[in-house]
């Protein structure tokens, strides 16, 4: 009866495993676009928002990333 337990939970586990890890991409495609954007290398780091907003649409960086691209029309 145990292992039946588990087992059933084993495919909720994994799915909590990947929304994590995407989450952790998604903030460190943030960090690095941002890390371009301080050392004024403003292309590549609106190829990253870009990125981020186009793989991570629901995320909060991604609305993040929306207004820095926005703020970086200009650069």
């Amino acid at each position: 009866m145990a292992m039946k337990s588990i087992r059933s939970m084993i495919p909720v586990l994994g799915f909590l495993l990947l929304v994590g890890c995407f989450g952790e991409d998604a903030k460190l495609l943030f960090e690095n676009a941002a890390f371009e954007e301080s050392q004024m290398n403003w292309a590549h780091a609106r190829e990253i928002y870009q990125d981020l907003v186009t793989r991570f649409p629901t995320s909060k960086e991604a609305e993040l990333a929306r207004l820095r691209l926005e703020s970086l029309k200009d650069q």
